[in-house]
């Protein structure tokens, strides 16, 4: 591999193991005050190595696309700083907004061999592995032991809620401890389990191995009562059991699909309710709706055309967008309805790009993670506090310019499957 291959590519393994076990980072830096302030900026600095390091090897070549949306996106962040200056929601916007964006912009421009990506590939399913069964054993030890214990091993002493200092967060629902397990908090943990399981599948030839793999991961996101990457998992499961499927006799396929669709059709209705009784499962289906539709009365159309209140519907931001659950309505009042079409456009045309890869291992955890990452978008603000948006771009955009010689022709997510 080339020196600045090699770099780009560890320090893109670097960012995936530093913020999966950023809970075990807190633990080890909350003693001391000078690493526990520099631990917050080490993956945003990171990725900006990684843009630097390409900037000083390639220039600035954009693709067009990636340039449009990258353009328009500074415009809004430099309409909102002439309203509200340099405030902390302003770092929150470049953190999760702006870095993830640079990094995903300027990765496409990296040529990466083949030999490369199935060198990182490698190091990254065994990482995923080890995390998928240690982040399960931390799990389990944190329900047994309860929340005192779970709180006491992050920070020393015990709280309950969100602790002020190192921002774990301690609670239950469906009748469990949240278990914040390696990452520090248990919706992030849910989403790095989700990435995990999907990455292992698509390098896993057995069967009996995926199914393990599978089992365990989702065991990880009951423990950490992550619903919406529970019922991802489902809807990802059973694309990838339609296309194994489709060798089968037509009246084995029909019934077999009808069947598992009827029982992940039940199972996203029960884990949809906060209600651990049964009582009421829709019951946050519908408040999400109501606050939607207050909201909605509380805004202007002007916003998102100019989308001027970016700042204030950032992570830790008291406005009510912070809560929407929605990363669709998310970008449509915080990049507009041009910033949003922008975004799409990129993620698309990057995709399409990935899915003409000759590797089919590739075609596979590019699929299935950018499917997961639909179907989270619809209940779940994935751009906040480095959850999911940040892990997909690095992985999406990383091998896009990849050195294999011909490719096959453009692919869809119609014709994925085979």
């Amino acid at each position: 591999m080339k020196k600045t291959e090699k770099c780009v590519l560890n320090l893109c393994l670097f960012y995936i193991i530093y913020v999966f076990m950023y809970g075990i980072v807190i633990k080890l830096t909350i003693s001391n005050s000078i690493l526990f302030q520099v631990k917050t900026y080490i993956p945003e600095i990171i990725l900006g190595l990684i843009t630097i390091l390409v900037i000083a090897k390639n220039g600035i070549r954009l693709k067009r696309y990636s340039l449009m949306l990258l353009m328009y996106s500074l415009l809004i962040f430099a309409i909102n700083f002439c309203i509200y200056g340099f405030s902390e929601q302003a770092l929150y916007c470049i953190r999760d907004l702006y870095i993830p964006l640079i990094a995903f912009c300027f990765l496409m421009q990296v040529r990466v061999s083949s030999k490369g990506m199935e060198i990182f590939a490698q190091r990254l399913v065994l990482f995923f592995k080890i995390y998928i069964i240690a982040g399960f054993i931390l799990a389990v030890v944190q329900q047994i032991m309860g929340w005192e214990w779970a709180s006491t091993f992050y920070t020393g002493y015990s709280f309950y809620g969100q602790d002020p200092v190192s921002k774990v967060k301690i609670a239950h629902n469906l009748g469990l401890l949240r278990a914040p397990s390696l990452s520090g908090n248990f919706a992030t943990f849910g989403y790095y389990c989700l990435i995990a399981a999907i990455f292992i599948a698509a390098h896993s030839y057995k069967s009996c191995k995926k199914l393990f793999w599978d089992v365990l991961a989702v065991i990880c996101m009951v423990l950490a009562t992550n619903k919406s990457a529970i019922v991802a998992y489902f809807v990802v499961f059973i694309l990838r059991f339609t296309g194994d499927m489709r060798r089968k006799s037509t009246w084995t396929y029909r019934v077999v699909i009808g069947l598992v669709l009827m029982i992940a059709a039940f199972s996203a209705f029960m884990l949809i309710g906060d209600n651990s009784d049964g009582i009421g499962l829709l019951t946050s289906v519908f408040a999400r709706f109501d606050v939607w539709k207050d909201i909605f009365n509380d805004t202007s159309v002007f916003e998102i055309v100019v989308p001027y209140k970016m700042f204030t519907y950032g992570s830790g931001a008291e406005g009510g967008l912070g809560f929407w659950d929605n990363t669709y309505l998310y970008y449509v009042f915080t990049q507009g309805i041009i910033g949003t079409a922008l975004w799409a456009l990129a993620i698309m045309r990057t995709y399409r790009i990935r899915m003409r890869d000759r590797n089919k291992v590739v075609r596979h955890y590019i699929y299935e993670l950018t499917i997961a990452f639909l179907i989270l978008s619809l209940t779940v603000n994935v751009t906040q506090g480095r959850g999911y948006l940040a892990n997909y771009l690095v992985l999406l955009a990383i091998g896009t310019s990849i050195l294999c010689g011909e490719i096959p022709p453009k692919r869809s997510l119609a014709n994925y499957n085979e």
